[in-house]
């Protein structure tokens, strides 16, 4: 329910509503198996998102698993990240939870040069 939800509400409000309200859903319907540890959080966003249809991209499913972060009783940090490089433009988002790259981890994400953060990016 998070994965769409992120996905639907990103695409209607924008960033800071939809983390408010993804992590509204998370704490009002918590996930039924409890998180045990935020390794399994990265796994189910993943096995989830490959199992609906449609594409998830990174901010979908960052939103979604700092939802299950803080609905498991865990700070998470949603991060934004530019690469401008050889006049390109990409962007991602990943998730932090204790300075540890969480959910969105890539080989190269040094690449990304982490915009400031806001107040919505940290619960």
């Amino acid at each position: 329910m998070l994965v769409v939800s992120s996905k639907a509400l990103l695409s209607l409000l924008g960033l800071d509503s939809s983390v408010r309200w993804v992590g509204f859903i998370g704490r009002v319907c918590p996930p039924s198996r409890s998180v045990e540890s935020v390794d399994q959080i990265p796994w189910a966003v993943d096995a989830v998102a490959a199992r609906l249809p449609g594409e998830f991209d990174c901010l979908d499913r960052a939103v979604a698993g700092n939802a299950l972060l803080v609905a498991g009783g865990y700070r998470g940090r949603i991060r934004l990240g530019v690469d401008k490089r050889d006049g390109a433009f990409e962007a991602h988002a990943w998730v932090e939870c204790d300075d540890e790259v969480l959910i969105g981890d890539l080989e190269d994400l040094d690449r990304f040069r982490p915009l400031p953060e806001s107040e919505v990016a940290s619960f």
